[in-house]
């Protein structure tokens, strides 16, 4: 269910292969979150899945069709799923998801993303997105030349490019790890807090393992100072990871905000046992 503080839902859909990641995400006008539901396309039945051993995978439930054609059709199915679905708020009452960004960085898969975002009949909510590795020497968003049409927010920008006629949004991939880290970080109940529903700590041993899949490392260059954020070598998964960012970037386009006009993220580090103690 959906805290009744809540005033927002969102949502992301990571796009691989094999499976459709995602995540919906309540949150407050202040940023305080609460992870909803997460989950693959198609289900695993199970609490526990790897992306290379799912067993069911976007194949399996749509043999015989061309890859563009299973990508758009297990994204029909799971759009549908999570955008025409009435969530259930504590209380009484339903809320729906109003935003839905869709992973469109997969470079072969790029153009059925945006026409699928561009033909669905979830047009208005649904967003191509792009997370942008903007590292230590690379030149920060905030320096970009803004171009006529474009809308700027929090560390991303939403534009529309002259190949696709689809707004997209491109944001700092680094920074909203960091933001997001430092949002489970924030003690249980306290403003600004993202925690994870449910009481059973098992059930999310997967959605931890992939929020704390990658590594925060600080770096300096030229009197700049950013997190940048790297898998280890054995690459564990990291899709709900970037299903939360999604959500978190989503709720920005839709209004919430830091009372803190200092945006910039704060060296937090969040553990596992954190992470099992932001269960409401």
């Amino acid at each position: 269910t959906v805290p009744r503080s809540a005033t927002r839902l969102t949502a992301m859909i990571d796009v691989h292969q094999r499976l459709l990641y995602w995540a919906v995400c309540a949150w407050e006008d202040d940023f305080t979150g609460y992870v909803v539901d997460y989950g693959a396309w198609p289900d695993q039945g199970r609490n526990y899945w790897t992306l290379s051993g799912a067993t069911k995978t976007i194949e399996t439930q749509l043999p015989g069709k061309s890859l563009d054609e299973q990508i758009y059709g297990a994204l029909g199915t799971l759009a549908g799923g999570l955008i025409g679905r009435e969530w259930q708020r504590d209380g009484g009452g339903v809320v729906r998801v109003e935003r839905c960004t869709v992973d469109a960085s997969w470079g072969p898969q790029t153009d059925t993303v945006y026409r699928f975002c561009r033909q669905s009949g979830y047009a208005a909510i649904l967003m191509p997105s792009h997370g942008h590795f903007i590292g230590v020497t690379s030149k920060p968003m905030a320096e970009y030349q803004k171009r006529e049409g474009e809308r700027i927010g929090m560390h991303w920008r939403i534009s529309q490019g002259a190949a696709r006629s689809v707004k997209h949004v491109t944001f700092d991939s680094n920074w909203w790890k960091s933001f997001v880290h430092n949002r489970l970080a924030v003690q249980m109940g306290g403003k600004t807090a993202l925690t994870l529903f449910g009481n059973r700590h098992q059930l999310h041993q997967i959605l931890a393992d992939q929020l704390l899949a990658e590594k925060r490392v600080p770096a300096e260059a030229r009197g700049r100072v950013v997190d940048e954020w790297k898998l280890p070598p054995d690459k564990p998964d990291n899709h709900l990871l970037d299903c939360v960012v999604g959500c978190a970037v989503g709720a920005s386009i839709q209004g919430a905000t830091l009372s803190n006009t200092n945006l910039d993220p704060s060296k937090k580090r969040v553990k596992f046992s954190q992470l099992q103690a932001q269960k409401r």
